[in-house]
């Protein structure tokens, strides 16, 4: 059984090689129904149009955005705006619904394949959305990327767990493999993937999850300064402006934290074509999230890894300046002894 577990550990690990390279991304016209162009992380394709987005239907995420809205108003405004559910039918999928992104590692989808997904995503059976009239749920959200041209994007995934309850054991030993080999078990949070604009090539780098696994605490420095460079220099000035609003963040969720959050993320995010000081800070992807009932006990592993996501985040600053020259040499010849004369 041990070495059952070992083999899984190291599949789960070995998943993918890690993608770190520039890409062209084009925004497309928000009136036309279309692959959402900057997903960073997540299994599902998402849609997007005239600023919703159109993420396939999961009961349990529809419930928690329902609870939210209804009894959590300040927590519920670092979420996506909810606009309730819709459905398209099969044959109102833009062929880029089924396509893969650029730099995605997955390999293009056939439309069985799409039909596949969408019924372990949806409940919905897979003989049902063969068809091309089959109705196929969504749940429409916030596309948070709308209020900026050029949007870079960082998904960090919290929390030391990301598996259900009632999750199967290969999946759960999957899951608890990929938190003990990464900052997830010691940090409460990882790399889930970034996209950061970069104003002199006028392209996309990304740096997506098998890297976000595999990075270690003494990096995730470097990965914050990365998602501010935009090319011509470090964004030092947005910084204070995200920790304002994680720290918000995380005093409304200590003051009205009702939930146990699996495989959530929190994403930040700025215009990188601009010099304009917009920041956003969204918690998103509830499909693994319960509502605690009673006397249960919160998760702290959420609280711990945004806790430490604003530590990181502390730790990019300018590097501290260097007295002007003349200064320093003035210093340095009165430390020097005067000259004893010798007869």
């Amino acid at each position: 059984a041990g070495m059952m577990h070992q083999q899984q550990c190291a599949a789960a690990g070995a998943a993918g090689t890690g993608n770190n390279g520039f890409y062209d991304i084009e925004p497309v016209p928000r009136s036309v129904l279309s692959a959402f162009p900057f997903q960073v992380g997540g299994h599902s394709s998402l849609l997007a149009h005239d600023g919703r987005i159109f993420k396939p239907l999961n009961h349990r995420e529809l419930s928690i955005y329902q609870h939210l809205h209804d009894t959590r108003p300040g927590f519920a405004r670092f979420t996506c705006a909810w606009f309730g559910c819709t459905t398209l039918r099969a044959s109102e999928l833009p062929a880029a619904a089924t396509c893969t992104l650029r730099w995605s590692k997955q390999q293009p989808t056939t439309p069985e394949e799409s039909a596949q997904k969408a019924a372990a995503l949806t409940q919905v059976p897979t003989e049902v959305l063969r068809s091309e009239e089959a109705k196929i749920p969504y749940l429409l959200i916030q596309d948070l990327t709308t209020p900026f041209g050029r949007p870079s994007i960082m998904d960090l995934k919290l929390g030391v767990r990301q598996h259900l309850d009632d999750a199967a054991p290969e999946k759960k030993a999957s899951q608890e493999c990929k938190c003990r080999n990464s900052t997830s078990a010691s940090l409460g949070f990882r790399l889930c993937g970034m996209l950061v604009y970069n104003r002199v090539v006028r392209k996309y780098q990304f740096t997506d999850k098998y890297v976000g696994r595999r990075a270690k605490k003494e990096d995730l420095h470097g990965f914050f300064t990365r998602f501010f460079h935009n090319g011509e220099g470090v964004r030092y000035d947005l910084v204070q402006l995200f920790l304002a609003k994680l720290r918000q963040l995380y005093d409304n969720m200590v003051a009205s934290y009702r939930y146990r959050m699996y495989s959530a993320s929190v994403l930040l995010l700025y215009d990188g074509e601009t010099s304009l000081p917009e920041v956003d800070v969204r918690i998103v992807d509830f499909a693994h999230t319960y509502i605690i009932e009673g006397n249960e006990v919160s998760d702290d592993g959420v609280l711990m890894g945004l806790k430490n996501v604003i530590t990181v985040l502390e730790t990019v600053h300018p590097p501290p300046l260097l007295p002007p020259l003349s200064a320093a040499i003035a210093t340095d010849t009165a430390a020097i002894p005067p000259t004893v004369a010798t007869v």
